[in-house]
């Protein structure tokens, strides 16, 4: 049963996404080569950041960032226009299921980035991008598999709400360990010369970026309070102590947030 996007789309959860554009974009970006005039697909583009930074890497080519959410898009317009950069990537509402009847010319590349862990139907949505990519297109996706997750000093009450933040995603038919699967996934869609490669989202308290995952790890559980509420009875009492345990563990001196998520580059031959 779908319910949603697990982690809503409250301002919160707004500012959380930016703070993660800003420390994975730098690194997306060195990953992703380019010529300078491909026709990039951003999809699911959400907040259309790294749209807009991929655009000034194509100067000759174009971006066009597809975002299924309105609220999403309408921020993705907003700060474009805040930036002074609207006129360089074009912003799309729809769903990757929709492809064919949205674009009539083929793309170079298509990049996303935490999608398909979202998606209840994964191999309809690579077809789709199959479909979309003009021959010797490039699909790069990068995605989680939160079981590489990890926080030491290590915390049970972590480890519940983390195995609870996943359930949340079984519990909408969504898959918190695409991943790994990502390889194969691509290959039954028909995709070769695949590679892969770990983007790193971590560090420990001796790093000057520490703060940023940190944060953002606390703000991810703040942002699915009402569903470890509604579905996982959790009390709010335990909630309090789950984000209490948290602040101190990012306060402490050899504090360490363990994880790389999943990427994966592969050809339409």
């Amino acid at each position: 049963m779908n319910e949603g996007y697990v982690h809503g789309y409250s301002d919160a959860e707004q500012e959380r996404l930016i703070r993660m554009n800003e420390a994975l974009n730098p690194r997306c970006l060195r990953m992703i080569s380019l010529e300078g005039d491909e026709r990039i697909l951003d999809l699911g583009c959400g907040l259309g950041i790294l749209s807009r930074e991929l655009a000034n890497r194509v100067p000759k080519g174009s971006v066009t960032g597809l975002e299924f959410n309105p609220k999403q898009l309408a921020r993705a317009r907003q700060l474009a226009a805040q930036d002074g950069v609207a006129d360089q990537v074009r912003y799309v509402q729809g769903s990757v299921y929709d492809l064919d009847q949205l674009f009539d010319q083929p793309f170079d590349l298509i990049f996303t980035r935490f999608l398909l862990e979202h998606l209840e139907d994964v191999p309809k949505a690579l077809s789709h991008c199959y479909s979309a990519l003009q021959t010797g297109g490039r699909l790069i996706i990068m995605d989680d598999d939160h079981a590489n997750f990890r926080i030491w000093p290590h915390s049970n009450l972590f480890q519940e709400a983390w195995s609870a933040l996943c359930s949340g995603f079984m519990r909408r038919g969504h898959d918190p360990y695409i991943g790994r699967k990502m390889v194969s996934l691509v290959y039954d869609a028909g995709f070769r010369e695949s590679k892969i490669d770990w983007v790193r989202f971590g560090g420990c308290a001796d790093q000057p970026d520490f703060p940023i995952y940190a944060d953002n790890l606390i703000a991810l559980f703040q942002g699915i309070e009402r569903d470890l509420v509604d579905k996982e009875e959790w009390s709010i009492s335990k909630i309090r102590n789950l984000h209490t345990e948290l602040a101190c563990w990012k306060e402490k001196p050899d504090a360490s947030l363990w994880y790389a998520a999943n990427w994966v580059e592969t050809v339409k031959i």
